[in-house]
C-alpha cells in the first residue's frame, strides 16, 4: 500500500501522454452514457436522494483542460449527462493534499487542484469549497445543501427537512455531516 513516509509511485491519472488521453475520451464518453443510464434507473426507483462520489467530474478532471479539444470535449460531456442538483469541489492546499495522497507527485496534485477549478468554470454548477478545518468545509457544505434543499419544488422539499439521520454503518466519523 504504501506509507507516507515510502509512499507507492502511481502511473494512472498523473499520466498525460497523447495515446492515453486520446483513449481516455472514449472510455470517459462511453461512462457518461452508462451514467446516463445509471440516472435514469435511479429515477424509476423510489429513492429521494442518490449522492455520487466524484460523478463524471473526476474523470473530466483527468483531461488537459487546457487544451481547446478537451474543454470542447468536457463541455459535451457536461451537456450529455443529467446536472446534479447538488455539486460541490472542496479545495484543498495542494501540499497539504499531497501529504495525504503522497502517491502522487506535487507538481501533479497542483495540476489537478487546477483542472478542478477550471472544470468548476466549465461546468457553472459547482461549488467550490475553500480550504479550511474540516468543521468549517462541513458546515459550509451542510449550510448550502440546506439550502438548495429549501428551494426545491413545493412538495418536493417537504419529504427532506428535517434531514434523517446518517447512517454512520458506511460513513466515517471524518466524514459524517450532521444536522
Amino acid at each position: 500500500m504504501g506509507s507516507p513516509e515510502k509512499p507507492l509511485h502511481r502511473r494512472d491519472k498523473n499520466v498525460t501522454s497523447a495515446p492515453v488521453t486520446v483513449m481516455r475520451f472514449g472510455l470517459y464518453f462511453a461512462d457518461a452514457l452508462n451514467l446516463c443510464r445509471k440516472v435514469r434507473e435511479a429515477r424509476k426507483s423510489n429513492v429521494d436522494v442518490v449522492i455520487f462520489d466524484r460523478y463524471i467530474y473526476d474523470e473530466l478532471a483527468n483531461l488537459p483542460l487546457t487544451d481547446r479539444f478537451a474543454r470542447m470535449f468536457a463541455r459535451l460531456v457536461l451537456k450529455l449527462v443529467p446536472q446534479p442538483d447538488i455539486a460541490y469541489v472542496i479545495d484543498a492546499d495542494p501540499v497539504a493534499a499531497q501529504t495525504r495522497k503522497p502517491e502522487y507527485p506535487l507538481e501533479f496534485v497542483r495540476r489537478n487542484r487546477e483542472a478542478y477549478i477550471r472544470l468548476a468554470q466549465l461546468a457553472g454548477n459547482m461549488t467550490v469549497v475553500a480550504p479550511d478545518s474540516i468543521q468549517a468545509m462541513k458546515t459550509t457544505i451542510r449550510d448550502e445543501m440546506l439550502q438548495k434543499l429549501a428551494r426545491t419544488e413545493p412538495g418536493v422539499g417537504d419529504r427532506y427537512s428535517p434531514l434523517p439521520a446518517a447512517n454512520p454503518a458506511n460513513i466515517s466519523s471524518g466524514e459524517l455531516i450532521e444536522p
